[in-house]
């Protein structure tokens, strides 16, 4: 198989614009958003990403992945590209997608809904099988260690020829899960035991659930830190758990352009209001919605005999 021809054309542009510095004529009128790439590529080539951007890009990725369904994509808003060249330009991002598969981010199926909830959007999609991208091609494996020519864009685990789990792919280098773990590691993290503490160390009120169902109770809460080694404000992710040991997760941030997130999913969406708010309540088992400045995401674990939709609600709405 062949590259794809817009690829391969974006990458010469790509190559010409970071040795010459010339952009092909007439791009900036007629093919603008080519034009914000070439000039996104340029200064992705002037960073250092052995340093401390390459860990920043981390941090803004495990911040983008909440947990609104176990068949979806995540993408930060900021990231989202749209248009013919998306293919070609997936392969300059830096960072690790926390969300399977990563590898499937910019080729998901048709758009079926969209649902624009502030800095949250949501993104229902046809299911749908994708080729290996080009450069990938022979490099990743089904879990019988075959190698695979197409893909499923939800929920198919992918790995190595040495059979590493892969978490997702930088500057076409293969990430495995292990690689990821290790970049989390480096990064650190806060966590809280104590519920009265929740308020410590965010630029928001963290607001808690007044109902859970009758056995979870508070576990604990975790902050990603930044690079002076004190938890990021902007960010807080809540986890309960009931005597089962099921887990219930409560994702809240701070709404700006920064933590803004979408989401592609193969579930069902479904437009519902949390307290007169619009809300994205996906499958059965998470909402997600925007109030009073915040960003949450609630999600139920899928295991077990796990939560149904009237109790995620009823959970959701006593986020006051």
């Amino acid at each position: 198989m062949k590259p794809n021809t817009s690829a391969d054309a974006f990458t010469n542009s790509l190559d010409d614009y970071l040795n010459h510095g010339k952009m092909p004529s007439g791009t900036e009128k007629h093919d603008p958003e080519v034009a914000d790439l070439l000039d996104l590529g340029k200064k992705l080539s002037e960073i250092d990403f052995g340093a401390r951007a390459y860990k920043e890009q981390t941090r803004k990725a495990v911040f983008a992945a909440t947990t609104a369904s176990d068949s979806a994509t995540i993408w930060q808003k900021s990231w989202f590209i749209k248009g013919a060249v998306a293919a070609a330009a997936v392969s300059l991002f830096v960072g690790v997608m926390f969300s399977p598969p990563a590898i499937a981010g910019e080729w998901m199926g048709k758009i079926i809904k969209t649902l624009s909830l502030g800095y949250i959007e949501i993104q229902q999609v046809e299911p749908e099988n994708i080729p290996v991208p080009y450069e990938l091609q022979g490099k990743i494996f089904d879990e019988h260690g075959n190698a695979l020519t197409q893909m499923s864009v939800s929920d198919q685990k992918v790995y190595t020829a040495d059979g590493e789990e892969i978490a997702g792919y930088s500057d076409g280098v293969i990430i495995t899960k292990q690689d990821a773990e290790r970049d989390l590691k480096d990064i650190g993290m806060t966590t809280i035991h104590d519920a009265a503490k929740l308020n410590d160390y965010t630029n928001f009120e963290v607001k808690v659930p007044a109902y859970l169902p009758e056995g979870y109770q508070f576990e604990r809460a975790e902050q990603y830190n930044n690079d002076d080694g004190l938890p990021a404000p902007e960010y807080i992710n809540l986890y309960y758990r009931n005597t089962q040991g099921q887990e219930l997760k409560l994702f809240q941030r701070e709404a700006s352009e920064e933590t803004a997130y979408g989401l592609s999913t193969e579930s069902r969406v479904e437009e519902i209001e949390i307290n007169g708010q619009p809300a994205a309540l996906i499958g059965d088992s998470s909402i997600d919605w925007q109030s009073d400045g915040v960003l949450y995401s609630l999600a139920a674990d899928k295991t077990g005999q796990s939560l149904n939709k009237e109790e995620l609600i009823k959970i959701a709405e006593s986020i006051k």
